[in-house]
């Protein structure tokens, strides 16, 4: 259903959500902020290391998880990872309410 002020909100298993509509360009401001604060606060050195060294033995990194790809590609860029598996986000308007 539609709330105030463009909220938009949906009920899965029970638990209600909403969330505030927001374009694709908007969203990869908020990425791009997120993965150079990731990057200069939350990555560990060692893990830095650890993808060079795999990369410097033949390896190509790929960056596997189950968080949304928006961040997961930005953060990913900033260790020259070309390969993201990533739960993608799905439009407001593609949500069942």
């Amino acid at each position: 259903f539609q709330a105030e002020g463009g909220i938009r909100c949906y009920d899965v298993t029970g638990v209600q959500t909403c969330a505030l509509p927001i374009s694709p360009a908007e969203l990869a401001v908020v990425a791009e902020a997120f993965a150079d604060d990731m990057a200069a606060t939350n990555m560990f050195a060692d893990a830095r290391a650890r993808v060079e060294a795999d990369r410097a033995a033949g390896w190509e990194p790929v960056l596997a998880t189950a968080s949304h790809g928006y961040y997961a590609t930005a953060i990913a860029a900033r260790l020259d990872i070309n390969t993201v598996i990533a739960t993608a986000a799905r439009p407001a308007h593609s949500i069942s309410v």
